[in-house]
Formats: C-alpha cells, sequence, structure tokens
C-alpha cells in the first residue's frame, strides 16, 4: 500500500510540474524604473563686469547622466516684471558645466535650469527653483 501512494504522490508531483509554469521560463519584462537624479547650480553675485558665471550639475549615484539641460535667464526691467534674455540648449554628458554670460546689463536677473535625460536611458528629469542674482555695472 505504501507502495502504490508513493508511486501516485510522485506521478503527481510530475504532472503538476508539466502545468504550472516555472518563473524562470518566464519573458524578461522591461525595467520601469529610473535611477534617482539630483540636479544642482550655484548663482554667484558678481562684483564687476557685466558678467555672470552659472555652475550646474547633475548627479545619479555612480552613473553619468546623459541628455540636455536648459538653462534661462530673465532681467527685470523697470515695471518689475523678469523678461527672458538669454536661453541656451546643451548637450550634457555628466560634469560640472559652466554656463557664462557676458554683456549683461546692470540689474536684477532670476536664471533656472532643467535637465532632460535621452531616450532610452533611465534618468529622470529635474528642473531646479529660481534663483536670484545681481549684475552689478
Amino acid at each position: 500500500m505504501k507502495l502504490i501512494s508513493a508511486a501516485i504522490a510522485a506521478i503527481a508531483l510530475s504532472f503538476s510540474m508539466l502545468l504550472v509554469p516555472s518563473a524562470a521560463t518566464a519573458a524578461p519584462a522591461v525595467y520601469p524604473g529610473s535611477v534617482p537624479t539630483f540636479c544642482s547650480f550655484s548663482v554667484p553675485t558678481t562684483s564687476g563686469g557685466h558678467h555672470l558665471d552659472v555652475r550646474m550639475r547633475v548627479r545619479a549615484g555612480n552613473a553619468v547622466p546623459t541628455g540636455h539641460v536648459q538653462l534661462s535667464l530673465y532681467k527685470r526691467n523697470s515695471s518689475g516684471v523678469y523678461k527672458l534674455v538669454r536661453h541656451p540648449y546643451r548637450v550634457y554628458s555628466g560634469g560640472l558645466q559652466h554656463f557664462n554670460f557676458t554683456k549683461l546689463a546692470k540689474g536684477r536677473y532670476h536664471v533656472k535650469y532643467s535637465y532632460v535625460p535621452r531616450t532610452g536611458t533611465v534618468f529622470a528629469a529635474c528642473a531646479s527653483a529660481v534663483r536670484s542674482t545681481r549684475v552689478h555695472g
């Protein structure tokens, strides 16, 4: 009797292996996640020369983010409204980037930028808050 029940259990076990697919045979899914990406930049106040040097960096752990960065420079006019004066767009492939603006008029400026990752990468887009600075003549 024990021999018959052992044979039936072995047959049942082998049939269950045929009916239930294993996880190893499943097709690999596309990775839906993204790498946490952090943007930082500095806008120092100039002491003269009608120029501005904006420094920015995108970080993503040990990885090197690639994509495009876009910087917007707004100047405050006499009525207090900020008007877009420069809008450079660059390919980004890691490291510290310098945006040098020369021949700027004396006054107050707002600076902000955004990072857009290259299509097909796992990096997340990020954008900055507005930073204010002053250019002295």
